[in-house]
């Protein structure tokens, strides 16, 4: 078989096709071209990187919670007490001073079942928060109505769970 010689194309024939068209585009409109994807380029970058930044606070947040949860252990403890009756007052003023110390919107402190244990939110006294009793629901910081809310489990050292904070604020 012979191979077939390949079309030759005469120098007078212009090339056809986006290409082309670009070749023979107007410096002005290559130039503005160039911009417009430098500049789209740009936002997408700063757009990431807003993402990226927000995400970095919200868990730096839900780890300064986790730290917060751990030193409320011993306040916990003595609401259950029966030797320490009427201790439940004391870990009520310390959340209301950690809210006022922080810009913190709400601070909620819950037993393992979700019944509300002190809390700075007034509608939620005496009530049950179902959601702070689901363990999928706790050790995360999530966005909710423009605050972040980072909740997470109070426990003892050997790991039994006491109770669960949630904290609401703006970042």
């Amino acid at each position: 078989m012979a191979e077939e010689p390949a079309p030759s194309v005469s120098p007078e024939t212009p090339p056809t096709g986006p290409v082309a068209e670009l070749k023979r585009a107007n410096p002005t409109v290559k130039l503005a071209a160039v911009v417009l994807a430098g500049i789209l380029t740009l936002a997408v970058l700063f757009w990431a990187q807003g993402i990226r930044t927000t995400l970095e606070k919200q868990e730096a947040f839900r780890r300064g919670i986790d730290g917060l949860a751990s030193a409320l252990v011993i306040p916990v403890l003595e609401t259950k007490s029966v030797v320490n009756e009427n201790r439940s007052a004391r870990l009520q003023g310390i959340i209301e001073s950690v809210q006022r110390s922080g810009s913190y919107d709400v601070v909620v402190v819950t037993d393992p079942q979700g019944n509300v244990l002190a809390t700075t939110d007034t509608s939620l006294k005496g009530q049950i928060v179902k959601d702070m009793a689901d363990p999928k629901n706790v050790g995360h910081a999530k966005a909710v109505d423009g605050l972040v809310e980072a909740t997470s489990q109070i426990a003892n050292d050997g790991g039994v769970v006491l109770g669960v904070l949630k904290v609401r604020a703006k970042l």
